[in-house]
Protein backbone atom coordinates (compact mmCIF):
# COMPACT_ATOMS: atom_id res chain seq x y z
CA UNK A 1 0.00 0.00 0.00
CA UNK A 2 2.86 2.37 0.76
CA UNK A 3 4.40 1.53 -2.62
CA UNK A 4 1.05 2.15 -4.35
CA UNK A 5 0.84 5.53 -2.66
CA UNK A 6 4.36 6.42 -3.86
CA UNK A 7 3.47 5.40 -7.43
CA UNK A 8 0.39 7.58 -7.39
CA UNK A 9 2.29 10.59 -6.07
CA UNK A 10 4.97 10.10 -8.72
CA UNK A 11 2.53 10.05 -11.63
CA UNK A 12 -0.34 12.38 -10.76
CA UNK A 13 -1.53 14.97 -8.29
CA UNK A 14 -5.20 14.69 -9.19
CA UNK A 15 -6.20 12.25 -6.45
CA UNK A 16 -5.35 14.33 -3.42
CA UNK A 17 -2.30 14.89 -1.26
CA UNK A 18 -1.71 12.54 0.38
CA UNK A 19 -3.68 9.70 -1.28
CA UNK A 20 -6.29 7.83 0.75
CA UNK A 21 -7.34 4.20 0.35
CA UNK A 22 -10.39 5.14 -1.80
CA UNK A 23 -8.29 7.42 -4.02
CA UNK A 24 -5.80 4.60 -4.58
CA UNK A 25 -8.68 2.31 -5.54
CA UNK A 26 -10.04 4.91 -7.97
CA UNK A 27 -6.62 5.45 -9.54
CA UNK A 28 -6.10 1.71 -10.02
CA UNK A 29 -9.54 0.37 -10.96
CA UNK A 30 -11.87 3.34 -11.29
CA UNK A 31 -15.23 3.28 -9.53
CA UNK A 32 -15.12 -0.46 -8.66
CA UNK A 33 -11.74 0.01 -6.98
CA UNK A 34 -13.03 3.09 -5.19
CA UNK A 35 -15.98 1.13 -3.76
CA UNK A 36 -13.88 -1.91 -2.84
CA UNK A 37 -11.44 0.28 -0.94
CA UNK A 38 -14.28 1.94 0.96
CA UNK A 39 -15.72 -1.48 1.85
CA UNK A 40 -12.34 -2.79 3.04
CA UNK A 41 -11.67 0.37 5.03
CA UNK A 42 -15.09 0.26 6.67
CA UNK A 43 -14.89 -3.46 7.47
CA UNK A 44 -11.44 -3.03 8.98
CA UNK A 45 -12.36 0.01 11.08
CA UNK A 46 -15.66 -1.30 12.42
CA UNK A 47 -14.39 -4.82 13.00
CA UNK A 48 -11.04 -4.00 14.62
CA UNK A 49 -12.29 -1.26 16.88
CA UNK A 50 -15.50 -3.15 17.63
CA UNK A 51 -13.31 -5.99 18.89
CA UNK A 52 -11.23 -3.54 20.89
CA UNK A 53 -14.24 -1.94 22.54
CA UNK A 54 -15.58 -5.40 23.37
CA UNK A 55 -12.29 -6.29 25.07
CA UNK A 56 -12.20 -2.94 26.90
CA UNK A 57 -15.76 -3.26 28.18
CA UNK A 58 -15.48 -6.91 29.25
CA UNK A 59 -12.14 -6.29 30.97
CA UNK A 60 -13.50 -3.28 32.85
CA UNK A 61 -16.58 -5.31 33.77
CA UNK A 62 -14.29 -7.95 35.31
CA UNK A 63 -12.45 -5.24 37.26
CA UNK A 64 -15.52 -3.41 38.57
CA UNK A 65 -18.42 -5.85 38.52
CA UNK A 66 -20.42 -3.43 36.40
CA UNK A 67 -22.16 -4.47 33.20
CA UNK A 68 -19.98 -4.67 30.09
CA UNK A 69 -22.71 -2.89 28.14
CA UNK A 70 -22.59 -0.02 30.60
CA UNK A 71 -18.84 0.22 30.05
CA UNK A 72 -19.38 0.40 26.28
CA UNK A 73 -21.30 3.62 26.96
CA UNK A 74 -18.80 4.95 29.52
CA UNK A 75 -15.74 4.55 27.26
CA UNK A 76 -17.49 6.31 24.38
CA UNK A 77 -16.32 9.86 25.37
CA UNK A 78 -12.58 9.03 25.65
CA UNK A 79 -12.71 7.11 22.36
CA UNK A 80 -14.31 10.11 20.64
CA UNK A 81 -11.72 12.44 22.18
CA UNK A 82 -8.74 10.41 20.89
CA UNK A 83 -10.34 9.97 17.46
CA UNK A 84 -10.52 13.77 17.09
CA UNK A 85 -6.72 14.00 16.89
CA UNK A 86 -6.04 15.29 13.38
CA UNK A 87 -2.39 14.36 12.83
CA UNK A 88 -0.93 10.87 13.02
CA UNK A 89 2.29 12.38 14.43
CA UNK A 90 0.36 13.50 17.51
CA UNK A 91 -0.58 9.89 18.23
CA UNK A 92 3.03 8.84 18.75
CA UNK A 93 2.87 9.80 22.43
CA UNK A 94 -0.30 7.82 23.16
CA UNK A 95 1.06 4.97 21.05
CA UNK A 96 4.32 4.90 23.02
CA UNK A 97 2.41 4.91 26.32
CA UNK A 98 0.16 2.13 25.05
CA UNK A 99 3.18 0.08 23.97
CA UNK A 100 4.77 0.40 27.42
CA UNK A 101 1.49 -0.73 29.00
CA UNK A 102 1.35 -3.73 26.67
CA UNK A 103 4.98 -4.71 27.35
CA UNK A 104 4.26 -4.61 31.09
CA UNK A 105 1.19 -6.81 30.60
CA UNK A 106 3.15 -9.35 28.51
CA UNK A 107 5.95 -9.45 31.07
CA UNK A 108 3.58 -10.11 33.99
CA UNK A 109 1.64 -12.75 32.02
CA UNK A 110 4.89 -14.50 31.08
CA UNK A 111 6.02 -14.50 34.72
CA UNK A 112 2.65 -15.85 35.87
CA UNK A 113 2.87 -18.64 33.28
CA UNK A 114 6.43 -19.46 34.37
CA UNK A 115 5.68 -19.83 38.08
CA UNK A 116 2.54 -21.96 37.59
CA UNK A 117 3.60 -25.50 36.78
CA UNK A 118 1.35 -27.16 34.15
CA UNK A 119 -0.75 -29.98 35.57
CA UNK A 120 0.42 -32.69 33.15
CA UNK A 121 3.45 -34.79 32.32
CA UNK A 122 3.92 -34.36 28.55
CA UNK A 123 6.60 -32.04 27.25
CA UNK A 124 6.23 -29.36 24.61
CA UNK A 125 7.15 -31.66 21.70
CA UNK A 126 4.39 -34.13 22.64
CA UNK A 127 1.59 -31.58 22.29
CA UNK A 128 -0.46 -31.62 19.04
CA UNK A 129 0.83 -29.35 16.28
CA UNK A 130 -2.66 -28.68 14.86
CA UNK A 131 -6.13 -28.80 16.40
CA UNK A 132 -8.62 -28.61 13.57
CA UNK A 133 -11.60 -27.52 15.69
CA UNK A 134 -9.83 -24.29 16.77
CA UNK A 135 -7.68 -23.77 13.66
CA UNK A 136 -10.04 -21.20 12.04
CA UNK A 137 -9.96 -19.15 15.25
CA UNK A 138 -6.17 -19.30 15.20
CA UNK A 139 -6.01 -18.19 11.55
CA UNK A 140 -8.37 -15.29 12.17
CA UNK A 141 -6.44 -14.10 15.19
CA UNK A 142 -3.14 -14.27 13.29
CA UNK A 143 -4.76 -11.96 10.72
CA UNK A 144 -5.93 -9.71 13.54
CA UNK A 145 -2.39 -9.54 14.92
CA UNK A 146 -1.11 -8.01 11.67
CA UNK A 147 -3.98 -5.60 11.06
CA UNK A 148 -1.59 -2.70 11.61
CA UNK A 149 -0.72 -3.21 7.93
CA UNK A 150 -4.09 -1.64 7.14
CA UNK A 151 -2.86 1.63 8.68
CA UNK A 152 0.13 1.77 6.33
CA UNK A 153 -0.92 4.88 4.41
CA UNK A 154 -1.26 7.37 7.28
CA UNK A 155 1.79 5.97 9.08
CA UNK A 156 4.04 6.12 6.02
CA UNK A 157 2.77 9.55 5.02
CA UNK A 158 3.45 10.92 8.51
CA UNK A 159 7.12 9.92 8.48
CA UNK A 160 9.84 12.53 7.99
CA UNK A 161 11.45 10.15 5.50
CA UNK A 162 8.67 8.04 3.89
CA UNK A 163 11.23 6.28 1.69
CA UNK A 164 12.51 4.50 4.82
CA UNK A 165 9.08 3.08 5.64
CA UNK A 166 9.77 -0.33 4.05
CA UNK A 167 12.85 -1.04 6.16
CA UNK A 168 11.22 0.25 9.37
CA UNK A 169 8.04 -1.74 8.75
CA UNK A 170 9.90 -4.96 7.90
CA UNK A 171 12.06 -4.75 11.02
CA UNK A 172 8.96 -4.09 13.13
CA UNK A 173 7.04 -7.05 11.67
CA UNK A 174 9.98 -9.43 12.18
CA UNK A 175 10.42 -8.32 15.79
CA UNK A 176 6.68 -8.54 16.57
CA UNK A 177 6.46 -11.98 14.93
CA UNK A 178 9.34 -13.40 16.98
CA UNK A 179 7.98 -11.86 20.19
CA UNK A 180 4.43 -13.11 19.65
CA UNK A 181 5.50 -16.61 18.62
CA UNK A 182 7.71 -16.91 21.69
CA UNK A 183 5.05 -15.53 24.05
CA UNK A 184 2.23 -17.50 22.43
CA UNK A 185 3.97 -20.87 22.45
CA UNK A 186 5.21 -20.43 26.01
CA UNK A 187 1.82 -19.34 27.38
CA UNK A 188 0.04 -22.04 25.39
CA UNK A 189 2.26 -24.75 26.85
CA UNK A 190 2.28 -23.49 30.43
CA UNK A 191 -1.45 -22.82 30.63
CA UNK A 192 -2.67 -26.10 29.16
CA UNK A 193 -1.57 -26.84 25.60
CA UNK A 194 -5.08 -26.57 24.13
CA UNK A 195 -7.72 -23.90 23.60
CA UNK A 196 -10.64 -23.60 26.00
CA UNK A 197 -14.16 -23.83 24.63
CA UNK A 198 -15.62 -20.50 23.54
CA UNK A 199 -18.39 -20.76 26.16
CA UNK A 200 -15.92 -21.61 28.97
CA UNK A 201 -15.90 -18.61 31.34
CA UNK A 202 -13.62 -20.00 34.07
CA UNK A 203 -10.50 -18.06 35.08
CA UNK A 204 -7.13 -18.94 36.64
CA UNK A 205 -3.88 -20.67 35.72
CA UNK A 206 -5.03 -24.24 36.48
CA UNK A 207 -7.77 -24.51 33.84
CA UNK A 208 -5.82 -26.96 31.71
CA UNK A 209 -6.57 -24.87 28.60
CA UNK A 210 -5.84 -21.41 27.21
CA UNK A 211 -8.69 -18.91 27.17
CA UNK A 212 -9.36 -16.80 24.07
CA UNK A 213 -8.17 -13.85 26.17
CA UNK A 214 -5.03 -15.06 27.94
CA UNK A 215 -5.61 -12.55 30.75
CA UNK A 216 -8.29 -14.93 32.00
CA UNK A 217 -5.55 -17.48 32.66
CA UNK A 218 -3.86 -15.19 35.21
CA UNK A 219 -4.36 -15.96 38.88
CA UNK A 220 -6.78 -13.41 40.39
CA UNK A 221 -5.13 -10.71 42.48
CA UNK A 222 -3.89 -7.15 42.59
CA UNK A 223 -1.23 -7.70 39.93
CA UNK A 224 -3.74 -9.26 37.56
CA UNK A 225 -6.06 -6.30 38.03
CA UNK A 226 -3.19 -3.91 37.27
CA UNK A 227 -2.33 -5.85 34.11
CA UNK A 228 -5.92 -5.67 32.91
CA UNK A 229 -5.98 -1.93 33.54
CA UNK A 230 -2.77 -1.53 31.50
CA UNK A 231 -4.27 -3.51 28.62
CA UNK A 232 -7.32 -1.22 28.63
CA UNK A 233 -5.02 1.82 28.40
CA UNK A 234 -3.12 0.22 25.52
CA UNK A 235 -6.25 -0.61 23.54
CA UNK A 236 -7.86 2.81 23.93
CA UNK A 237 -4.69 4.36 22.50
CA UNK A 238 -4.42 1.77 19.74
CA UNK A 239 -8.04 2.28 18.69
CA UNK A 240 -7.20 5.89 17.77
CA UNK A 241 -4.67 4.65 15.19
CA UNK A 242 -7.17 2.31 13.53
CA UNK A 243 -9.93 4.91 13.31
CA UNK A 244 -7.56 7.48 11.79
CA UNK A 245 -7.64 6.25 8.14
CA UNK A 246 -11.46 6.04 8.13
CA UNK A 247 -11.87 9.43 9.78
CA UNK A 248 -9.56 11.16 7.33
CA UNK A 249 -11.13 9.49 4.30
CA UNK A 250 -14.65 10.37 5.44
CA UNK A 251 -13.70 13.97 6.17
CA UNK A 252 -12.10 14.36 2.75
CA UNK A 253 -14.99 12.72 0.91
CA UNK A 254 -17.89 14.45 2.72
CA UNK A 255 -16.43 17.76 3.86
CA UNK A 256 -13.48 18.38 1.54
CA UNK A 257 -10.59 20.62 2.50
CA UNK A 258 -11.24 23.35 5.05
CA UNK A 259 -9.72 25.17 7.99
CA UNK A 260 -12.61 27.04 9.62
CA UNK A 261 -14.17 26.32 13.00
CA UNK A 262 -17.38 24.99 11.40
CA UNK A 263 -15.40 22.54 9.27
CA UNK A 264 -13.47 21.41 12.36
CA UNK A 265 -16.61 20.65 14.36
CA UNK A 266 -18.28 18.91 11.42
CA UNK A 267 -15.20 16.68 11.30
CA UNK A 268 -15.58 15.97 15.02
CA UNK A 269 -19.23 15.03 14.45
CA UNK A 270 -18.22 12.54 11.74
CA UNK A 271 -15.68 11.01 14.10
CA UNK A 272 -18.31 10.69 16.83
CA UNK A 273 -20.60 8.87 14.36
CA UNK A 274 -17.79 6.42 13.51
CA UNK A 275 -17.17 5.71 17.21
CA UNK A 276 -20.92 5.32 17.79
CA UNK A 277 -21.05 2.69 15.01
CA UNK A 278 -18.09 0.88 16.54
CA UNK A 279 -19.69 0.98 20.00
CA UNK A 280 -22.94 -0.42 18.58
CA UNK A 281 -21.06 -3.48 17.30
CA UNK A 282 -19.48 -4.02 20.71
CA UNK A 283 -22.84 -3.51 22.42
CA UNK A 284 -24.86 -5.95 20.31
CA UNK A 285 -22.11 -8.49 19.38
CA UNK A 286 -19.99 -8.85 22.54
CA UNK A 287 -18.09 -11.94 21.36
CA UNK A 288 -14.45 -10.90 21.49
CA UNK A 289 -12.75 -14.09 20.20
CA UNK A 290 -15.16 -14.40 17.30
CA UNK A 291 -14.99 -10.71 16.40
CA UNK A 292 -11.18 -10.72 16.37
CA UNK A 293 -11.07 -13.79 14.17
CA UNK A 294 -13.71 -12.52 11.76
CA UNK A 295 -12.06 -9.11 11.58
CA UNK A 296 -8.65 -10.65 11.01
CA UNK A 297 -10.00 -12.75 8.18
CA UNK A 298 -12.06 -9.94 6.64
CA UNK A 299 -10.28 -6.64 7.29
CA UNK A 300 -6.72 -7.91 7.03
CA UNK A 301 -7.50 -9.86 3.88
CA UNK A 302 -9.19 -7.05 2.00
CA UNK A 303 -6.84 -4.19 2.83
CA UNK A 304 -3.75 -6.25 3.60
CA UNK A 305 -3.72 -9.11 1.08
CA UNK A 306 -6.36 -8.82 -1.67
CA UNK A 307 -6.47 -5.18 -2.74
CA UNK A 308 -2.75 -4.21 -2.50
CA UNK A 309 -1.49 -6.65 -5.19
CA UNK A 310 -4.41 -5.73 -7.46
CA UNK A 311 -3.84 -1.99 -7.01
CA UNK A 312 -0.08 -2.37 -7.47
CA UNK A 313 -0.47 -4.41 -10.66
CA UNK A 314 -2.92 -1.95 -12.18
CA UNK A 315 -0.94 1.17 -11.27
CA UNK A 316 2.25 -0.35 -12.68
CA UNK A 317 0.40 -1.55 -15.75
CA UNK A 318 -0.55 2.03 -16.58
CA UNK A 319 3.13 2.98 -16.38
CA UNK A 320 4.20 0.18 -18.76
CA UNK A 321 6.08 -1.55 -15.95
CA UNK A 322 5.11 -5.07 -17.05
CA UNK A 323 6.22 -4.65 -20.69
CA UNK A 324 9.25 -6.93 -20.37
CA UNK A 325 7.48 -9.74 -18.49
CA UNK A 326 4.13 -9.71 -20.32
CA UNK A 327 5.21 -8.35 -23.70
CA UNK A 328 2.39 -7.90 -26.18
CA UNK A 329 -0.25 -8.94 -23.65
CA UNK A 330 -0.20 -5.51 -22.05
CA UNK A 331 -0.09 -1.97 -23.25
CA UNK A 332 2.82 0.37 -22.69
CA UNK A 333 5.49 2.27 -24.48
CA UNK A 334 6.88 0.56 -27.55
CA UNK A 335 10.57 0.21 -28.18
CA UNK A 336 13.48 -0.70 -25.96
CA UNK A 337 12.52 -1.43 -22.36
CA UNK A 338 13.46 1.22 -19.84
CA UNK A 339 14.18 0.43 -16.16
CA UNK A 340 10.61 1.51 -15.43
CA UNK A 341 9.29 -1.25 -17.76
CA UNK A 342 11.20 -4.22 -16.37
CA UNK A 343 8.79 -5.83 -13.95
CA UNK A 344 9.78 -9.49 -13.56
CA UNK A 345 7.70 -12.64 -13.91
CA UNK A 346 8.62 -13.56 -10.31
CA UNK A 347 7.12 -10.29 -9.13
CA UNK A 348 3.88 -11.18 -10.91
CA UNK A 349 3.97 -14.66 -9.37
CA UNK A 350 4.40 -13.20 -5.89
CA UNK A 351 1.48 -10.82 -6.45
CA UNK A 352 -0.71 -13.69 -7.63
CA UNK A 353 0.35 -15.81 -4.67
CA UNK A 354 -0.54 -13.12 -2.14
CA UNK A 355 -3.90 -12.54 -3.86
CA UNK A 356 -4.81 -16.25 -3.94
CA UNK A 357 -3.78 -16.71 -0.31
CA UNK A 358 -5.94 -13.75 0.68
CA UNK A 359 -8.98 -15.06 -1.20
CA UNK A 360 -8.63 -18.54 0.35
CA UNK A 361 -8.08 -16.99 3.79
CA UNK A 362 -11.20 -14.84 3.30
CA UNK A 363 -13.39 -17.77 2.31
CA UNK A 364 -12.27 -19.90 5.27
CA UNK A 365 -12.77 -17.22 7.88
CA UNK A 366 -16.13 -15.98 6.55
CA UNK A 367 -17.54 -19.51 6.63
CA UNK A 368 -16.04 -20.55 9.97
CA UNK A 369 -16.78 -17.40 11.92
CA UNK A 370 -20.15 -16.75 10.36
CA UNK A 371 -21.21 -20.19 11.56
CA UNK A 372 -19.66 -19.67 15.01
CA UNK A 373 -21.33 -16.29 15.55
CA UNK A 374 -24.67 -17.73 14.42
CA UNK A 375 -24.28 -20.58 16.92
CA UNK A 376 -23.50 -18.05 19.69
CA UNK A 377 -26.58 -15.98 18.86
CA UNK A 378 -28.71 -19.12 18.65
CA UNK A 379 -27.69 -20.06 22.21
Amino acid sequence: LARCSALLLADTTSYGQPPSYPSLGAAALGQPGHLMAWFGLGAMTLGVCGSYVTLISTTLADLTGWSSKLWVLLVFPPLVATSCIRRMNNLRFTSAFGTMALVAAVAVTTYDAAVNEPDRNENLLELPLVELDTFPLFIGNIGFLYLISTAILPIAQSMHEPARFDSAFTASVVFVTILNLSFGIFAWYRFGGSACKIDDHHVGAALGCVQSNVLKNLEPGVVTRAVKALVVVDIINTCAIFTFPMNEALTGALLGEGTGRLHYWKGNALRAIVIASISAIAYFLPFFPLLTGLTGGLGNNILGLILPPVFYFRLQLKRGYWKRSLGSYVGGTKGTDTPEQQGSVWELVSLAGVLCFGLAFLGLTLFSFGKAIWDQLDH
